[in-house]
């Protein structure tokens, strides 16, 4: 069985995890009939890093250059987007409905190849994640799922979080492409409200982000039981990331307070309890990718007092899901801000204080039973942020436990998403 991944973004981590803990729970599913094609928006970057996955352009990049810097380059791609989208969407209806030389006309030879190549796929499945949110331009997004259902491509919408929408025109794209995928996944019953608000005959069920499945087992009951360690200093790790869309004060403040925040709390955890803190996150590393959060840490590190910043270290090269995993492994503690920064601490075994930007996060730790330690960017302040790092740590003896109990139901379900997949095609490949 041929399937089509689409919108992977390889070159951030998180969205690594996502692609490969949703091709784990495929080919748990399908077995050695699964032949998949993840389609990324930076392939010439990512796939020497993923030399074990089948990585080819996104159809996007036909309509779509994902970085323009400068008034120039935006000109031109905006330009390039307003011609290109009408001539796809008439070239993906003549290649659905046979008619292979209007498509080839139409697309020219490198748009015909990559859109006869996403026509041979027998599943496209739009990778989990939150692109579907309107403080993004959802523009190139629903073009990409239009483009499969002009191909009359089944389509499934892997495990995201999305909405709410308010513009009439995301709307009333939605309206035609939601139901017509075959199961739209989501991570939290407030997205599927608002999947149901839009399209209320959508098939939409509720389940686990897929990155849960990196998750080993054995890792995960060892987990349980492991204290906080004597003899030796507190180890912790951070992920930060710059945050543009405060909605309570600007930008520029609140990405103040938030970074002040976080030195407080890391200056404390050194000073008060002698711990050794490095920065890493899951975006950081690629020049060609427009996040690195490693910028952030650095920043960061710079405000601290010498006697704190010589027991931090910022890592600042790109980490494949597995590499994160380790370097949460080896903490005792992972202070989040992205979210799949702290879905990977969980999978490696280590407890998270998360920092929310998104309702993501709190509804997957809502899921986990500690939406509790939930910090909010919007109101994040040094001393609070000291205070819930020392309220999880004082928890955590009771907490554990049922902690990574949840983590490891998270897991599974993560894995059992494959089979929902196949169930949404008719119980078979």
């Amino acid at each position: 069985m041929r399937v089509a991944v689409l919108n992977a973004v390889l070159a951030n981590g998180g969205d690594a995890a996502i692609a490969l803990g949703l091709l784990r729970a495929l080919r748990a599913a399908l077995g050695d009939a699964l032949e998949a094609a993840v389609y990324d928006s930076l392939p010439d970057v990512t796939a020497p890093l993923y030399p074990e996955l089948e990585v080819s352009p996104s159809p996007l990049r036909l309509a779509w250059t994902p970085e323009a810097r400068g008034l120039a380059a935006r000109g031109r791609r905006a330009a390039r987007w307003l011609a290109s989208r009408r001539r796809l969407r008439r070239a993906a209806d003549a290649l659905g409905g046979g008619r292979t030389g209007a498509a080839r006309r139409l697309a020219g030879e490198a748009g015909y190849g990559v859109l006869a190549d996403l026509a041979g796929a027998d599943l496209v499945v739009s990778t989990g994640g939150t692109y579907l949110v309107e403080h993004y331009w959802l523009g190139p997004r629903l073009l990409e799922l239009d483009l499969v259902r002009r191909l009359r491509r089944p389509l499934v919408l892997f495990t995201q979080s999305l909405g709410p929408f308010r513009k009439r025109g995301v709307r009333r794209a939605l309206r035609r492409l939601l139901p017509y995928a075959r199961l739209v996944l989501v991570r939290d019953e407030r997205s599927a409200r608002h999947v149901r608000d839009v399209a209320p005959e959508a098939r939409v069920a509720v389940a686990a982000d897929a990155a849960f499945a990196l998750a080993d087992p054995g890792v995960l009951a060892e987990a349980r039981a492991r204290v906080l360690p004597e003899g030796r200093p507190l180890r912790v790790g951070v992920s930060v990331r710059d945050w543009p869309h405060f909605r309570a004060t600007t930008a520029e403040e609140g990405m103040r307070r938030y970074r002040a925040s976080v030195a407080a709390l890391v200056t404390h955890l050194v000073r008060a309890r002698g711990a050794e803190v490095r920065f890493f996150s899951t975006c950081q590393g690629l020049p060609a990718y427009r996040f690195d959060d490693a910028r952030v840490a650095a920043a960061i590190a710079g405000e601290m007092p010498d006697d704190v910043r010589r027991r931090v270290e910022v890592v600042t090269a790109y980490l494949r899901p597995e590499r994160t995993m380790a370097e949460a492994a080896r903490c005792d503690l992972v202070v989040a801000t992205r979210m799949h920064a702290a879905i990977l601490a969980l999978c490696a075994g280590t407890p998270v204080l998360p920092i929310a930007y998104e309702f993501k996060t709190r509804e997957v730790f809502g899921r986990l039973g500690v939406e509790a330690w939930v910090q909010e960017i919007e109101g994040v302040t040094p001393e609070g942020l000291v205070e819930a790092a020392e309220g999880v740590l004082a928890a955590l003896p009771a907490a554990r436990a049922g902690l990574f109990a949840r983590v490891e139901a998270e897991r599974a379900d993560a894995m059992a998403a494959g089979a929902r997949v196949v169930e949404a095609l008719g119980g078979r490949p």
